[in-house]
């Protein structure tokens, strides 16, 4: 009788388990199958679908990720700081005028400025709306990585670069450093605002030990 019982018990089990089984596998192929619609067929296809499952950026409600969309300072800041999985800030030493923290993004943004990765401006605000231009996102990364220029001078770094001639003076370092790390290899259109695109091109297909390699499409 216990044999029996024992017997019964082992078949539920295994038939439950194949149930369980099944169930995954029909709810993985939808998932496995899905991709933004907007970036289907791009050499950077791969990239993007690769930081959006790492939770470093979103796409919209309608199936989209729009890379050719700009990118303001608060999205910027807030994918930089999930990249370093950063814990929220919700009680931040100093209130930003423009950046409450019942603003999305402030926990993340405050999380980063806590850090050193950015400030505000003099006058207290932050700007969270405005669009972040390359040149700023160059020094926020490199401020984020920790990147020194590393055996030769900025101007020699920069001379080959594409567009490194329009750099603010203020940007010319941390370009320097980042074309050094291999993170950007052009830096035409310095004061132009960044895209989705290229803003999910900073981020890692590994994170490991703290650092983050250049994605690969």
């Amino acid at each position: 009788m216990k044999r029996g019982l024992s017997r019964l018990l082992v078949r539920r089990i295994l038939a439950a388990a194949l149930i369980l089984a099944f169930l995954s596998m029909a709810s993985a192929v939808p998932a496995r199958a899905a991709s933004l619609s907007d970036i289907i067929g791009r050499p950077d296809q791969a990239v993007i679908e690769r930081v959006v499952a790492k939770g470093f950026m979103t796409g919209y409600p309608d199936g989209t990720f729009r890379p050719n969309a700009l990118v303001t300072r608060a999205e910027f800041i807030v994918s930089l700081a999930r990249s370093a999985g950063l814990d929220p800030v919700q009680s931040p030493a100093k209130m930003l005028k423009d950046l409450p923290i019942s603003n999305w993004a402030a926990p993340l943004v405050y999380a980063a400025i806590a850090k050193g990765w950015v400030s505000g401006y003099p006058d207290g605000t932050f700007h969270p709306t405005a669009n972040i231009t390359l040149e700023e996102s160059m020094a926020v990364v490199a401020q984020r990585m920790g990147f020194e220029i590393r055996g030769m001078a900025t101007h020699v770094i920069l001379d080959k670069v594409a567009g490194s001639e329009d750099l603010s003076q203020w940007a010319r370092t941390a370009a320097a450093a980042c074309v050094q790390e291999g993170m950007v290899t052009d830096v035409t259109g310095p004061t132009s605002a960044i895209s989705r695109a290229q803003t999910a091109a900073y981020f890692l297909c590994r994170h490991r030990s703290g650092h983050y390699d250049r994605a690969k499409g």
